[in-house]
């Protein structure tokens, strides 16, 4: 393609109107504009103005042809006329109508669109708008009241076909009912959805926006307006993050010289959106926010500057901020501002990596093992979005224990604190204990979580005491029979000193047949498990008993802990005893 350049009165460029000169055309592409005149061809245009061609993205039709005439010619003449206007691009917008003859006005002007030869001179047909018939009678202006409907995507995917999928933008009312629904769907087919012709609340078109609606018809007109107690729709279209977003992008896209200048954006915080806002507008492509620490500011305040930027750390974008140490940071606030920091403030907060409910304790619990096993070295625990050691916090306050507490946080704490693995069948026993203490005093601390954990199992030594075990293989043994192991068991009866010796196989099959016979018990082990409480030749080892009295049903668990973990196991066979009350102090 050739060079030629363009001569005129007057050229609206995007700096500013400039008078006469010329403007250079490449390969069919608009370049630069200069006072004198180049050495190419020059087209003259003397006595005209050139401007960049308009786009009509709200427009029934055009030099008596309207788009609800179903008449492909019709539109390509409505086409022909406005480019001689200056538009060279639109959206032909349909009318509230009744669905039939929508969907032949949308087959209408996708015949209008493919008819079009390479000759055709008219403005460009970039998609079909939707204005109806999904509005409220209250503002419902020229549209139809009599074709009024609720949002439908079986409706408009009727329409899409007969568009030849042209539809680009689709109006509603967000009170209508299905709205949300109908705003998620066509957001996931690439439509925009507008709210117009509404009555809505503000929470009714925040649900909308929500859901993917993103654009407004007519602000401020045919539509609830602004109230002190009820923004509304116009009160949605102002203060969304997204509108403030949407600001920015449109004056970066038409800043002169975009490269020489830092984009700065400084929200505040009025409607709860400040930080939304700022993060929008960083996508949007600002350069820059400015914030203060934890928000402070008149009124509601400023944007939060600590959220932001360890909310950008939480995504692997660094903030350039160092908030490795935030209890500092915080302590040092509190002080120069005599202002109290809210416990709940994200991740400077004091109960930010606690957590009371037990489904989050026990959510938080598998996490963190889950890290574990895996070695990940990505941080990813539910309800802990970052690590509390980048910010110079600890694990300890992670768990706090009351009496919203269930059983997965009790367990966690004596995991975490105390190194015991509770088998999974004893969490709900031994929460119910600490559930009793929570809901008469409150918060409960993992000290005294551990020192009812002694009393109600390590601790349970009467009125049967487990004093000494011997053991002898009886392996090889003829005399044996089925047994293969002898034990010889000291104990205390309230105080009284016995042995009794038994065969089983294996110690704690022996010691539960010895305990039957001397003392009358029927018992059954449901189960067994154990476990080293820390590293070293010197290591604890903790066991737990699952035993039933056959007689009356009932079960408990009994722990044991030892050097020996044979011995810890008969320990923790003489605490289920106790806490099932089959022997008395006789």
């Amino acid at each position: 393609m050739s060079t030629y350049a363009i001569k005129a009165d007057k050229f609206f460029l995007p700096a500013g109107p400039q008078l006469g000169g010329y403007l250079m055309v490449e390969d069919g592409v608009f370049g630069a504009w200069q006072a004198d005149e180049p050495a190419c061809e020059i087209k003259d245009y003397s006595g005209t103005w050139i401007a960049p061609g308009m786009v009509d993205t709200h427009i029934h039709g055009f030099y008596n042809h309207a788009t609800t005439d179903n008449d492909a010619e019709g539109i390509n003449i409505s086409s022909t006329e406005l480019a001689r206007r200056g538009t060279t691009s639109w959206l032909p917008t349909t009318f509230t109508d009744g669905v039939e003859q929508i969907k032949d006005a949308c087959a209408a002007i996708a015949q209008a669109d493919e008819e079009r030869g390479p000759e055709f001179c008219g403005a460009r047909i970039q998609g079909i708008y939707l204005e109806g018939p999904f509005f409220t009678m209250k503002h419902v202006g020229a549209q139809n009241p009599a074709y009024l409907i609720d949002p439908s995507e079986k409706v408009f995917d009727e329409w899409q076909e007969a568009a030849g999928g042209r539809i680009v933008k689709s109006a509603m009312a967000a009170e209508r009912d299905g709205a949300a629904a109908y705003a998620a769907a066509l957001s996931a087919k690439g439509v925009v959805t507008c709210i117009g012709h509404s009555d809505a609340t503000y929470d009714e078109c925040a649900a909308a926006i929500n859901a993917g609606a993103s654009c407004f018809t007519h602000t401020y007109n045919g539509q609830r307006g602004l109230h002190h107690r009820e923004p509304g729709v116009v009160g949605a279209a102002m203060t969304t993050p997204n509108t403030y977003a949407d600001q920015i992008e449109y004056f970066i896209r038409h800043l002169p010289n975009r490269d020489a200048a830092i984009i700065s954006v400084h929200p505040h915080n009025d409607r709860g959106t400040g930080l939304a806002c700022a993060e929008l507008s960083m996508l949007a492509g600002a350069d820059r926010v400015e914030g203060t620490l934890f928000g402070n500011g008149e009124r509601t305040g400023n944007l939060d500057i600590v959220t932001v930027a360890l909310n950008m750390y939480t995504q692997g974008v660094d903030p350039m901020l160092d908030f490795s140490h935030i209890d500092h940071i915080r302590e040092i606030y509190e002080r120069c501002t005599k202002m109290t920091i809210d416990p709940r403030h994200p991740y400077a907060g004091k109960l930010v990596f606690t957590a009371f409910s037990g489904s989050h304790q026990d959510a938080i619990n598998k996490g963190v093992q889950a890290m574990k096993e895996r070695k990940s070295e990505i941080w990813q625990v539910p309800y802990l979005p970052i690590d509390p050691a980048d910010i110079g916090r600890e694990y300890e306050p992670i768990v706090r224990i009351n009496s919203q507490s269930g059983k997965g946080g009790v367990a966690f704490v004596m995991d975490t604190y105390f190194g015991f693995k509770l088998p999974k069948a004893m969490h709900k026993e031994f929460a119910n204990v600490i559930q009793k203490i929570s809901e008469k005093q409150g918060e409960v601390s993992p000290q005294q979580i551990m020192d009812n954990f002694k009393r109600e199992y390590l601790d349970q030594k009467e009125p049967l005491h487990f004093k000494k075990l011997r053991i002898e293989d009886l392996s090889g043994d003829v005399e044996s029979g089925e047994f293969d192991t002898k034990v010889i068991v000291d104990y205390t009866l309230a105080g009284k000193p016995g042995t009794f010796d038994a065969v089983g196989n294996g110690p704690i099959d022996a010691v539960k047949r010895g305990l039957q016979v001397t003392f009358g018990m029927n018992i059954r082990v449901l189960d067994y498990e154990e476990h080293a409480l820390q590293n070293g030749s010197n290591a604890q080892a903790a066991a737990y008993i699952h035993m039933m009295d056959a007689e009356s049903g009932r079960v408990t668990y009994g722990v044991g802990v030892s050097s020996n973990i044979t011995r810890a196991s008969v320990r923790a066979m003489f605490s289920a005893v106790n806490r099932l009350e089959l022997v008395t102090g006789v």
